[in-house]
């Protein structure tokens, strides 16, 4: 996984990025994997704003994390809560323990109408001379 920052419309205004392969793992077709590998985290009112490096190294001590998603506004301002995605249901389950902030989603035999998950981004028409700043 690969954090970074871009440039936003106004000068000095900066946007956390990441980039990760492809995974059809990580697909909104994989429910089971999605909801039962999944972390939900909440950040204590009135803390920092969530970043990238703060997840990884939280989270990283549970075990293998496969991706980390902060969620966010239209206007890019954060929502306050982020979801960590492990490499195994045991993980999960210990981080949720483990960080008073985070929880895991209710079992997939309860969510009877448990509607498409999508949580990747695809972008096209980059600039072939565009660089990581």
């Amino acid at each position: 996984m690969r954090y970074f920052e871009i440039d936003g419309d106004e000068p000095g205004k900066k946007f956390q990025c990441r980039a990760l392969p492809f995974d059809q793992q990580l697909l909104g077709s994989n429910k089971d994997k999605l909801t039962n590998n999944n972390v939900f985290y909440k950040a204590p009112s009135g803390g920092d704003a969530i970043t990238y490096d703060f997840l990884k190294e939280n989270f990283a001590q549970y075990g293998p994390v496969k991706s980390l998603k902060i969620s966010i506004n239209p206007d890019h301002s954060q929502k306050g809560f982020a979801y960590i995605c492990f490499e195994n249901q045991e993980d999960a389950e210990k981080a949720a323990k483990g960080d008073a902030n985070s929880f895991t989603f209710e079992p997939k035999g309860n969510r009877e109408n448990f509607g498409k998950l999508v949580n990747n981004l695809y972008f096209k028409n980059i600039p072939a001379d565009m660089t990581e700043a």
